[in-house]
């Protein structure tokens, strides 16, 4: 071997890991993407849903709230062991809260009469502390228990739970859509018109949650690279950003309340701002920004 070789395979190998970083650098700052707009979307939510008493007025709302904040714990929680605890909490808290979305969107279509007696701001309150409270209990063992091997008894937990689960969010659908399918539900009233583009809403929710329970449960299967990596650990992310984007796009009264929060804002700013004022100093005019104000005489 040549005196030159050793030198010549030391710079192969430092390519080489130059170009695994820059594809390393190049995943983290996609997976970044959907992080970052799902904690402002989930934000702007939440603040959208609270200053909108219209809104905040109906009880279902509530769920709606909770599942932001739990899409929010998620999203921040990053990838350790004490704060892995919280993140799966959260999961398991937005897990049941859709899962009682579903059936609030069932009872809200099929049953009618039911529904205000049901869904009261007591009981929709009393709901979310309960599922609060049901995700860190469901969730305490895993100090002691763990998903691997695959025989352990903390991982067919997970899969009965999630099968149940993915059972009465597909149930309730069914009855929804067997409902919608009828005209008398369709052309009753703006208000119901509102009321199925939210199940709407909820179902393509559960769409997600479904389609990625199931990703997630295929992709392990697949050879691993940066990409299926990338992908296995995006997953919950770009689910929780996809939430808050449904939201606005297909509920009409919370698109109609952030437009009309973002252009208050903006006429705020404009009203608060700055006028340009001539003065006058050592015999030199000057053009000043000064708050708007009364102007007066000196």
């Amino acid at each position: 071997m040549s005196p030159g070789c050793p030198n010549r395979l030391r710079a192969l190998r430092d390519a080489g890991t130059l170009r695994e970083r820059a594809d390393d650098r190049l995943l983290v700052g996609l997976m970044l993407i959907p992080i970052t707009y799902g904690i402002l979307a989930n934000v702007a939510l939440i603040f959208t849903v609270k200053g909108n008493k219209e809104i905040i007025a109906n009880p279902s709302y509530y769920l709606l709230v909770h599942i932001a904040v739990c899409d929010l714990a998620i999203l921040f929680s990053p990838l350790n062991y004490t704060i892995h605890f919280f993140r799966q909490c959260a999961w398991w808290s937005f897990v049941f809260e859709l899962t009682l979305t579903a059936v609030n969107r069932f009872v809200c279509i099929c049953f009618i009469g039911r529904y205000d007696k049901l869904f009261t701001h007591r009981s929709m309150l009393l709901a979310v502390i309960i599922i609060s409270i049901l995700g860190v209990l469901i969730f305490f063992d895993i100090w002691t228990s763990a998903y691997y091997p695959s025989d352990t008894w903390y991982l067919q937990f997970d899969y009965v739970v999630t099968i149940i689960t993915i059972g009465i969010i597909t149930t309730s659908y069914l009855g929804v859509c067997w409902r919608v399918r009828q005209k008398r539900v369709a052309t009753s009233g703006k208000k119901r018109r509102q009321q199925v583009h939210i199940a709407l809403q909820v179902g393509l929710m559960s769409g997600i949650y479904i389609l990625n329970c199931l990703t997630w449960n295929i992709v392990p299967y697949i050879k691993a690279t940066r990409l299926t990596n990338g992908i296995y650990f995006s997953l919950n992310s770009l689910q929780c950003a996809s939430h808050p984007t449904i939201a606005f796009l297909l509920n009409g009264r919370i698109r109609a309340a952030l437009i009309r929060a973002a252009s208050s804002r903006s006429q705020q700013r404009a009203s608060t701002g700055s006028s340009p004022t001539l003065t006058r100093k050592n015999g030199v005019y000057r053009v000043e920004s000064r708050p708007n104000q009364t102007d007066t005489l000196r």
